[in-house]
């Protein structure tokens, strides 16, 4: 495949579909759902995406609000399990989090977003020192800014 010609859509699109026929093929899932959730989020709510390496926040808006991305994927069917948990949030170095949800497709399904004070309260009460908080519990302080129907990308 001759992916110099394809835009940035294009190529994702590629990549996708590539994730989707390896964990066909082998059983595994490429771990790409940080980079789709980023790429995602960043297309979805205009955010300019951060270099790599960045720490504290992956994205700003226009207005230089940070934001930190994190991406869940379902690990059986369509929907992503509410009890699953977050990559823990170890710095507060950003302005909100957006959490962006994929399908078993590896599309965006919802996007939310929390304020940084709100997950720094809910992440303190979480007692192992390694994991992060639920996806419920990021739903339940934060807002669906991107209703699930909203199958564009």
């Amino acid at each position: 495949m001759d992916f110099e010609n394809l835009d940035n859509t294009e190529f994702v699109e590629a990549l996708r579909e590539l994730a989707m026929e390896w964990q066909r093929r082998f059983g595994r899932r490429l771990v790409l759902t940080p980079e789709l959730a980023e790429i995602y989020a960043c297309q979805k709510l205009g955010l300019m995406r951060m270099p790599s390496g960045n720490r504290g926040f992956d994205a700003i808006d226009r207005e230089g609000k940070r934001y930190q991305i994190k991406g869940r994927a379902p690990d059986l069917g369509d929907v992503v399990n509410p009890a699953g948990r977050l990559g823990r949030f170890v710095n507060f170095d950003f302005d909100y989090a957006v959490l962006v949800m994929l399908g078993s497709d590896l599309r965006s399904r919802e996007i939310w977003r929390a304020r940084s004070e709100n997950l720094r309260v809910e992440q303190a009460k979480v007692k192992n020192e390694r994991a992060g908080i639920h996806v419920a519990t990021f739903q339940k302080i934060g807002e669906r800014i991107i209703p699930q129907d909203d199958r564009s990308n």
